[in-house]
């Protein structure tokens, strides 16, 4: 569930429920201008799920960090 104000949001999950499981809620949200062009930069190796408008990835000690396309 996310709730978005002045481009903000509150995203809200229920544990488990992803199927890109992170070692443990904490979660870095990042607001890219591509999906495409992001992951080419960082490299698709470190990717763990993406879509169209979002990719997952971890970082070293495997804490999800998603990009989300605006």
């Amino acid at each position: 569930m996310q709730f978005a104000s002045d481009g903000r949001f509150l995203c809200l999950e229920r544990k488990g429920i992803e199927s890109y499981p992170s070692k443990d809620k904490a979660v870095l949200f990042f607001n890219v201008p591509s999906i495409r062009s992001a992951i080419a930069a960082i490299g698709r190796e470190k990717l763990v799920h993406s879509e169209s408008t979002w990719a997952v990835l971890h970082d070293p000690e495997g804490h999800n960090i998603l990009l989300v396309a605006v």
